[in-house]
């Protein structure tokens, strides 16, 4: 292994390989043993005593990593120009979210000002009112020093992206895919504007191709980085619902903008501005509830709850009303059981191409909620 800093980077790019330790184990291993070269010499009796490790997983990591991979994964990165981080030189209130990615990597650079930050998210198929609204928010935000996150995809992330840029501020995407995969297809352009003026960042290596359990797993760090989510439209159904669950368990302050009552995309900022967040008519409204915003004070780690009455849930299925597959699946995990998403399936005998849109209405129908690392339990 390379020596120093290079040595834990290695281990723990290594340790995240590692089949069925996510985020959350790979947390629980780090703080047991405090380091992840530790962890992948630890003996298996040791880590069977480690909280959330099972006798499989165990045994994965006793096996050890394909170190081939990881060694191809870094010369990766060195061709894109990719930096590799681990959790302490994380931005501040990234670091301090529960299971925080393992590893990020990182085209650009961080700055102290993105300590100053709001997540803007919402439908890939805003209407003119939705594209609106996030522009003219977005930018107007920008010019006051906020920077601007998102996640590039297509409709608003890529419009609070745009006006963020045009705004002449800062703003960061974060991808559900590697570096070097090009997705959302024809977005080239506007990721080498983002370099210019922020960072794109994933915890994904590159390769990793854009499947829709990393999109959901990389809705925690849009939240994780900043101060607070502002939604501008979108579904009931709509992938934003679960970058604000995220926010309200990382203690963010959540942000809605009103729109038609008769359209749809108005779904989920309605079901929120009902149960309390802030609505949002210009700028000031989110100066005025988020006072490290405007005074331009450092955030410390993670915050006192604020919104505790939110929820992602609404009124939650009743189990009466649910599919045989879907009861399959909710029968497969106990009360405050957690399973990995391929051994829930695998109970209730599914394939990963049918179960995993079951799995995702079930989250968003309150029912389920998913933990990073592809793990989940019912609510």
């Amino acid at each position: 292994m390379p020596p120093g800093g290079h040595e834990e980077i290695r281990a723990a790019l290594a340790l995240a390989s590692i089949r069925q330790v996510g985020p959350l184990l790979f947390e629980s291993l780090t703080r047991a043993l405090g380091t992840a070269a530790r962890a992948l010499e630890c003996s298996r009796k040791h880590l069977l005593e480690i909280e959330g490790i099972g006798p499989k997983t165990a045994d994965l990591i006793c096996a050890g990593p394909d170190w081939a991979e990881i060694d191809r994964q870094i010369a990766a990165c060195d061709a894109l120009g990719v930096r590799i981080l681990t959790s302490a030189d994380y931005p501040r209130l990234l670091a301090h979210i529960p299971a925080p990615p393992p590893v990020l990597f990182v085209q650009g650079s961080f700055e102290d000002a993105d300590e100053r930050s709001l997540a803007i998210v919402g439908t890939r198929n805003p209407d003119h009112y939705g594209s609106r609204v996030t522009r003219e928010l977005a930018g107007a935000l920008a010019r006051r020093g906020l920077t601007i996150i998102s996640g590039l995809a297509m409709g608003v992330d890529q419009v609070a992206h745009g006006a963020a840029l045009e705004a002449g501020g800062r703003t960061i995407a974060v991808l559900g895919c590697g570096h070097d995969v090009d997705y959302p297809r024809g977005s080239a352009a506007l990721r080498k504007q983002i370099l210019g003026s922020g960072a794109i960042v994933s915890e994904f290596a590159p390769g990793t191709q854009p499947l829709p359990a990393h999109f959901r797993q990389r809705n925690r760090i849009i939240s994780g980085l900043a101060l607070g989510v502002l939604l501008t439209q979108g579904t009931r159904k709509s992938g934003a619902m679960i970058t604000v669950g995220y926010a309200l368990e990382q203690n963010r302050q959540v942000f809605c903008v009103p729109g038609p009552i008769h359209s749809m995309r108005s779904g989920a900022p309605h079901l929120f501005l009902k149960q309390g967040a802030a609505l949002v008519e210009n700028a000031d409204d989110v100066f005025e509830s988020l006072p490290e915003a405007n005074t331009g004070k450092r955030a410390q780690g993670p915050a006192e709850p604020r919104q505790q009455v939110l929820s992602t849930q609404g009124a939650a299925a009743p189990k009466a009303d649910l599919s045989e597959e879907e009861r399959a699946l909710m029968d497969s995990l106990a009360q405050g059981q957690m399973l990995h998403r391929d051994e829930l399936l695998a109970h209730a005998g599914l394939d990963a191409g049918r179960g995993a849109p079951i799995l995702l209405s079930l989250e968003l129908r309150g029912l389920l909620r998913a933990h990073p690392g592809g793990h989940y339990s019912s609510n």
